[in-house]
C-alpha cells in the first residue's frame, strides 16, 4: 500500500500544532493535553460507539481527579476546568451520533423502548437548552440533565444486539471504582492530600468546596464530592450479585465487594443502613416483568406527585424540619431540588423559582 504524502504532511502539521499548544497554552499542559486526547476519544467514540462507552466510563470516573490535577499543577482558572470537562460532553455526543449512524447504515433497527428513551432524552435536552441563563450553563445542564439519558438507550440497543455487552461494561465500572475506595480509606485514616486543599480553596467547584470545608468532611476518594463517592460505592450491590450468580472471576467480585462495603462504612453515609431493606425489595420487584413495570410506575407517580405538590410542601418545610429534628435529634431534614424553575417560561408551566422536588435526607456525621 502506497503512502499518501499529503496525508502524512497534514498529520505532521497537526501533531506539531498540538505539541506547541500543549506546551504554551495558558491553561497549562495537562488541560491542553486533555483537549487534544479528547479529540482522539471523540473520533473513536463516533467510529465505535461501544468503545466510546468505555472511554466515557473512564472519563466519568477519573475526569474530576484529572481536573484537579490540571488546576493545581496548571492554571487555576475556569477555562482549565471547561477544557477537561468538555471532553465528557463531546464523547456523549459522539457516541449518540455514531450509534445513529450505525443504525441508519448497517443496522439493526432499534427496539421501541430504545426509541422512546432516546426521544425523551432529546426532548428534555431541548427544554434544558431553552432555559434561562448563560449559554455555557445551559449546555452543561442540558447534557447532564437530558443528553446523558440517551446513553441508556445506546446501552439498551447494544445490550440487545451484542450478547454479554452489559455485563462486560458493568464489570469495567466495578473495577474502575476500586481505586476510589482505596483512596477514600486512606483519606479516612490519614487525612486529605495537599492537592485537595489547594483545589478546594480555588472555589472553581462550589459544591466541592462547600462539602470540603466542614468540621468533619466526608471522604470522597477520587470523586468530586462525598455524595458522588457514596453513589459509586453502591457497586457493592452489583459485586455481591455477580459473586453469587456468575461463575467466572468470583474472587474478584468477593474481594471487590468487601472493599466497596468498607468504602460505604468510611463514607459515613447513613444510607448504608437502608441497604438491608432496599436490596431485598428491589430484588423481589425485578423478579418478573410485571413487578418491574409496577416498580417503575410507582417511582414515576411518586416523583410527579412530589413535583406537583412541591409548592405546598415547600410552604410547610420549616415546620416539617422542626418535627424531624425533634424526632431524630437533627439527624434528618428536608431539602429541595429546583426543577421547573430552571426551565423558564418556555415550558408553559409554573416556572417560579420556588418550584422543585422535596427530598428527605438523613445527614451523615
Amino acid at each position: 500500500m502506497r503512502s499518501n504524502p499529503l496525508a502524512i504532511l497534514i498529520a505532521f502539521a497537526v501533531a506539531m500544532y498540538a505539541t506547541v499548544d500543549i506546551m504554551t497554552g495558558y491553561t497549562g499542559p495537562l488541560a491542553a493535553s486533555a483537549k487534544w486526547i479528547g479529540v482522539l476519544m471523540v473520533l473513536a467514540s463516533f467510529v465505535k460507539p461501544m468503545t466510546g462507552l468505555y472511554l466515557l466510563s473512564f472519563m466519568s470516573f477519573y475526569g474530576d481527579f484529572y481536573k484537579k490535577l490540571a488546576v493545581v499543577y496548571g492554571s487555576a482558572s475556569m477555562e482549565a476546568v471547561i477544557e477537561v470537562l468538555a471532553v465528557n460532553m463531546a464523547i456523549v455526543g459522539a457516541i449518540i451520533a455514531g450509534t445513529i449512524n450505525q443504525i441508519l447504515t448497517t443496522g439493526p433497527k432499534p427496539s421501541r423502548p430504545v426509541v422512546i428513551t432516546a426521544l425523551i432524552s432529546f426532548g428534555v435536552t431541548g427544554l434544558m437548552m431553552l432555559s434561562s441563563g448563560p449559554l455555557t450553563g445551559r449546555v452543561q445542564m442540558a447534557v447532564n440533565g437530558g443528553l446523558y439519558l440517551a446513553i441508556a438507550a445506546v446501552i439498551a440497543h447494544y445490550y440487545r444486539t451484542v450478547p454479554g455487552s452489559s455485563l462486560r461494561l458493568s464489570r469495567f465500572h466495578f473495577i474502575l471504582g476500586i481505586p476510589w475506595v482505596l483512596v477514600a480509606v486512606y483519606q479516612y485514616f490519614f487525612g486529605f492530600a495537599d492537592m485537595d486543599y489547594v483545589y478546594a480553596r480555588t472555589g472553581l467547584s462550589p459544591v466541592y468546596s462547600a462539602s470540603f470545608f466542614q468540621p468533619e468532611p466526608r471522604v470522597f476518594g477520587l470523586a468530586g464530592s462525598g455524595s458522588a463517592y457514596g453513589a459509586i460505592c453502591f457497586c457493592f450491590i452489583y459485586g455481591v450479585w455477580a459473586w453469587k450468580r456468575l461463575r467466572t472471576e468470583r474472587m474478584l467480585y468477593l474481594v471487590g465487594s468487601l472493599l466497596y462495603f468498607i468504602g460505604l462504612v468510611v463514607s459515613k453515609q447513613r444510607t448504608v443502613l437502608l441497604l438491608p431493606f432496599i436490596v431485598p425489595v428491589v430484588y423481589i420487584m425485578f423478579l418478573t416483568p410485571g413487578r418491574t413495570k409496577l416498580l417503575y410506575i410507582m417511582l414515576v407517580v411518586v416523583v410527579v406527585t412530589l413535583i406537583g405538590s412541591s409548592n405546598f410542601l415547600m410552604s410547610h418545610l420549616a415546620s416539617a424540619n422542626e418535627g424531624l429534628a425533634s424526632t431524630t435529634g437533627e439527624g434528618a431534614g428536608l431539602v429541595t431540588w429546583s426543577v421547573w424553575g430552571r426551565l423558564g417560561p418556555h415550558t408553559g408551566l409554573d416556572a417560579t423559582a420556588q418550584t422543585g422536588v422535596v427530598f428527605l435526607v438523613w445527614h451523615g456525621r
